[in-house]
């Protein structure tokens, strides 16, 4: 008991004592169960073939008698006479299956005993053959092993002799069988224990001792070492562990001098991260309201069209023009506010992708005809992506306006998509326009960057499209990738996770 006890202490010792345990009960359970049934069946093959024996022993006797008086009293005679002498149940039966005699009735219950031309062994013998059955006696309500012999006087068959036997013998046979295979089982088991816990405590052991200097090493302290004898992997897995806390010694003390001014950095660039952020949306907030009365009022002038000369309607247009483009800023920076804050919230579902690149070749179709460009939607149809249908489609509108704008009278704009290996799906914007400086390319998804600023804000840029398009992509689990050669045009994917 106390090598037990010390071995579920033990922990890694424990559970390869267990797996060995494990191992030999399930064996054991397995050879018993066959030794257990091949002696089942031999022992019910064997009882079988005594009863055949004994069957043929006495069969012409009783067809001899039953000759010369086949009388019912008669039949019930033979069957006692032979029932005691054989110590099993003798059962008589006519060629059409009427029982005449039965070694366990009288003969006024042989009279009610229903007709055995159906029963299975009954009927073979009947037929000429000898045959047997293993079934719940109806009569009895036991287990019964059923052998039946044709009694046939010359070629014509006279009736079927059957002899029963209760398999309670068996029963009894098969319950030592198991009770001898349990209690070796039990002895093989205890063995495979014991074993098992010297076996497993040699293995353990130098395991043990590793995990005591690797918990050390853990909480800082280096300075113990793992005793290593021998050749074998666990020798080598000790000699690496040394090796490994001599190294992380001498990093931690380089890298003791270095935590301390990386530390600061992370603090003050998290605090400046905090103040960007916090700046755009408190002041996205304070210019709403004002721009919002703004546009309302220039609206009114616009609507009453005053009495004024053209050219004060003029200045009311660029004012609310330009107001307009300052409503759509803050909405912008309201926008990537929500988004790098984490509070938008994705409502994700299968998204038809082809489905969602029509609606925006739809909506782009006129402004692209205007230009004289040809506007394709090369998706594929039924690829379907896990994504939010509004802000997929916002991240389609930024992408293809983009491209519309720089792409020159006669040029195309495409939108495609794949599904890629890894099962993601791959969505790209491709136009031939002019294309990007790849010196500029790194920084196309900061926030007001303009290759061209005058023309960006010519226009209508607000220069945070391309931001929002990152972090609206990022948000979806995806990336964003942005290719361009000058002179051939721009291609922008993106990457959505699959249905």
């Amino acid at each position: 008991m106390r090598a037990i006890r010390r071995a579920v202490r033990g922990g890694l010792t424990f559970r390869l004592t267990l797996i060995l345990l494990i191992a030999a009960a399930l064996g054991m359970t397995v050879m018993g169960l066959y030794i257990t049934r091949a002696l089942e069946t031999y022992s019910t093959e064997n009882l079988k073939s005594g009863l055949v024996k004994e069957a043929r022993l006495v069969q012409d006797d009783i067809a001899s008698a039953l000759r010369k008086d086949p009388s019912l009293e008669s039949g019930q005679a033979l069957a006692e006479r032979y029932g005691d002498r054989l110590k099993v149940r003798v059962t008589i039966i006519a060629p059409d299956g009427t029982v005449r005699g039965d070694s366990e009735r009288t003969v006024r219950e042989v009279r009610k005993m229903e007709n055995h031309a159906a029963r299975p062994e009954v009927a073979a013998a009947l037929a000429g053959a000898i045959s047997s059955d293993l079934r719940q006696s109806q009569t009895l309500n036991v287990a019964m092993l059923y052998i039946a012999v044709p009694l046939n006087d010359g070629q014509r068959a006279t009736g079927a002799l059957r002899l029963a036997l209760p398999m309670t013998e068996l029963a009894a046979v098969s319950a030592s069988i198991r009770t001898s295979v349990a209690i070796g089982a039990l002895l093989a088991a205890g063995v495979a224990l014991l074993v098992g816990l010297f076996l497993s405590r040699r293995v353990t052991r130098p395991v043990v001792e590793m995990q005591a200097i690797a918990t050390r090493m853990a909480a800082g302290d280096f300075s113990h070492r793992v005793p290593v004898t021998g050749t074998d992997e666990i020798a080598e897995l000790g000699r690496g562990l040394n090796v490994l806390a001599s190294r992380l010694q001498e990093k931690i003390q380089a890298l003791e001098g270095e935590r301390a001014k990386v530390a600061t950095i992370l603090a003050e660039v998290r605090r400046l991260e905090q103040v960007r952020t916090e700046f755009v949306a408190n002041v996205s907030h304070e210019l709403r309201t004002p721009l919002t009365v703004i546009k309302g009022y220039l609206e009114t002038l616009l609507d009453e069209a005053p009495d004024q000369p053209e050219t004060h309607r003029r200045f009311l247009e660029v004012a609310y023009t330009h107001t307009a483009r300052l409503s759509r800023l803050v909405d912008d920076l309201l926008e990537l506010s929500n988004l790098e804050t984490g509070k938008a919230v994705l409502k994700l579902s299968a998204v038809d992708v082809h489905g969602a690149a029509d609606e925006i070749v739809a909506m782009f179709e006129k402004k692209a005809a205007h230009k004289k460009l040809v506007m394709r939607n090369e998706t594929p149809t039924g690829l379907l992506a896990r994504a939010d249908r509004d802000r997929l489609s916002q991240v389609l509108v930024n992408l293809v306006d983009n491209a519309v704008k720089y792409t020159p009278e006669g040029g195309t704009v495409t939108i495609d998509g794949a599904r890629r290996p890894d099962q993601f799906v791959a969505v790209w914007v491709i136009d031939t326009g002019s294309g990007i400086p790849s010196s500029d390319l790194p920084r196309l998804t900061e926030r007001f960057y303009r290759i061209d600023k005058a023309r960006s804000r010519e226009l209508g840029g607000t220069g945070l499209g391309l931001a929002i398009v990152k972090h609206l992509v990022q948000a979806h689990g995806g990336e964003l990738v942005i290719e361009s050669d000058l002179g051939k045009g721009t291609k922008v994917s993106f990457t959505l996770a699959p249905s």
